[in-house]
């Protein structure tokens, strides 16, 4: 007989211990489950870190922002990335999470989306706010 029953290691797994990242505009339920879901490798940075970056950068006080080319969310420069890893993990969520999550990342694309311009040429194709990496097509400040 083991000495902790298999239920009790799994649940271990399943819920990171502590309590879960709070991050505003998500309720505890959903919290956990991004919590459970960085335990696995996607990427470097928490999603509640990632959110700060996007959601200072949407604070500028500015009518138009040029999105940056940066490849690192670690910074206010790196929003293109930073929206990358918020879809990478909107698709690792469970169902549930997954649409409260994408409530808060339709405020936050909307608003970008209104900000941001698009990248001109004629290969680019029409995009819309719901086409997924449509951020990659917006102008950039170089």
């Amino acid at each position: 007989m083991p000495r902790r029953r298999p239920g009790a290691i799994r649940a271990e797994l399943r819920y990171p211990p502590g309590r879960p990242t709070a991050i505003p505009g998500l309720s505890a339920a959903t919290c956990a489950a991004i919590d459970r879901a960085e335990l696995r490798p996607l990427r470097m940075y928490s999603t509640a870190h990632v959110l700060g970056v996007l959601r200072r950068f949407l604070r500028t006080p500015s009518r138009w922002l040029y999105l940056t080319p940066s490849t690192h969310p670690c910074c206010d420069d790196g929003v293109i990335a930073a929206r990358d890893q918020l879809a990478d993990m909107h698709r690792a969520l469970p169902a549930r999470a997954r649409r409260e999550f994408a409530v808060v990342l339709a405020r936050l694309d909307a608003e970008l989306w209104r900000r941001t311009i698009p990248a001109p040429g004629p290969w680019r194709r029409r995009l819309d706010p719901g086409d997924p990496g449509w951020w990659h097509q917006r102008l950039r400040g170089e």
